[in-house]
């Protein structure tokens, strides 16, 4: 694009006549790759003009309403990493986004740019009512549509802790108009998750999933936190069968993640509510097949390694964690103390300057490094 007609773009943006603005507007959209270039193009006829403070104040103004007037441009066709990364220049716009409504309204692909700004709103400036304030006007223009209530409970679900009375009745009326709209799994478990662990209404939220339950049939997500749930309650056999069911119907190499919830709650089960050690271990280890770092599995397997007096297989499992967490201190204790069960001094006293090194003063590890040399 040439200079010139750069130049005539940005004098189009300027003009008084709303149908050439429009015509700049509908041109930047089409070659969203020029808007920088525009800008400094527009930049430079500013620098043009007389300098007399008043017309000048007039088309700093103008280049103002001019950057605004681009920003919806910039949500519309950057990837949303870059929109992340650019959000403060597009939390201006937003507070000024009313003006710019039915531009951003007018196809169903600027509307869900719009959804994501209110998204970003939540996530990175935690600014509750005007995220708010953006959900409701999709829904407004949208009423029927599943995905703008779902949005406007998700975003708020994000500042939870931070709701008022008004907005919490107003999260879980979204949730349920967006599933009445549209019975989705994600709607299901997103109320689920609010009753639970915000309003500590366990029975619930148990009472949402075994709907979503009916309508879903075997959907490993909702099973497994239902299941998550019964344990919760000391519901054991409930928990039992309910999982069984998930461990059944995961036996695809594409659920390894779903696999490792249903395997690490029936260790949880057989832990803590069955009581039964051996089942318990059984399945801990098979957690450990889908993700060797899972926290629960490995507290527990340590443990029962050490008064097993397998101890190798519970320093593996310890230099496995430290390998992902070299400075973890405890790890390191731990590690220092099995070495020393096993008859492994040299081991343990080096185990113990190892983290003399990271914190010099470490009572535990002078002590024991004492008690090693005497």
């Amino acid at each position: 694009m040439l200079d010139y007609e750069l130049e005539n773009i940005a004098q189009l943006l300027l003009s008084a006549d709303t149908r050439n603005s429009n015509i700049a507007l509908a041109y930047l959209e089409a070659h969203p790759r020029c808007i920088h270039l525009i800008k400094e193009a527009l930049e430079v006829y500013l620098l043009e003009q007389p300098k007399d403070t008043k017309t000048k104040q007039l088309f700093d103004n103008t280049l103002k309403d001019y950057q605004l007037t681009v920003a919806p441009i910039y949500a519309l066709h950057l990837p949303q990493k870059t929109l992340s990364e650019n959000i403060d220049i597009l939390y201006q716009f937003t507070n000024q986004m009313h003006r710019y409504d039915k531009w951003l309204l007018s196809t169903t692909k600027r509307a869900k740019h719009y959804s994501y700004l209110a998204q970003v709103l939540a996530e990175k400036h935690q600014n509750i009512a005007l995220c708010r304030t953006l959900h409701e006007k999709l829904i407004q223009h949208k009423p029927l549509n599943a995905e703008f209530h779902y949005d406007l409970a998700h975003s708020l679900h994000l500042n939870c802790s931070r709701l008022n009375t008004k907005e919490t009745a107003r999260l879980i009326d979204a949730y349920k108009t967006s599933y009445g709209l549209l019975a989705q799994a994600k709607t299901a478990l997103g109320l689920a998750r609010f009753y639970d662990k915000h309003l500590k209404s366990v029975t619930k939220a148990i009472n949402i999933l075994e709907t979503a339950r009916t309508d879903f049939g075997d959907n490993l997500a909702i099973l497994i936190y239902l299941s998550q749930l019964y344990i919760k309650q000391k519901k054991w056999r409930k928990a039992l069968h309910v999982l069984q069911h998930s461990i059944s119907i995961s036996s695809s190499d594409d659920h390894c993640v779903e696999k490792e919830l249903a395997w690490s709650s029936m260790g949880i089960l057989y832990e803590k509510g069955l009581k039964v050690a051996s089942k318990a271990q059984e399945y801990y280890e098979k957690t450990l097949l889908c993700n060797p770092f899972n926290p629960q599995a490995n507290d527990y397997l340590i443990q029962a390694y050490s008064t097993q007096k397998k101890y190798p297989k519970a320093i593996h499992q310890l230099q496995l964690l430290l390998s992902e967490q070299p400075f973890n201190i405890l790890y390191k204790m731990r590690l220092a103390k099995l070495y020393d069960e096993n008859k492994q001094p040299k081991a343990a006293k080096a185990t113990y300057l190892e983290i003399l090194n990271l914190a010099p003063n470490y009572t535990p590890a002078i002590e024991a490094i004492k008690k090693i040399e005497h």
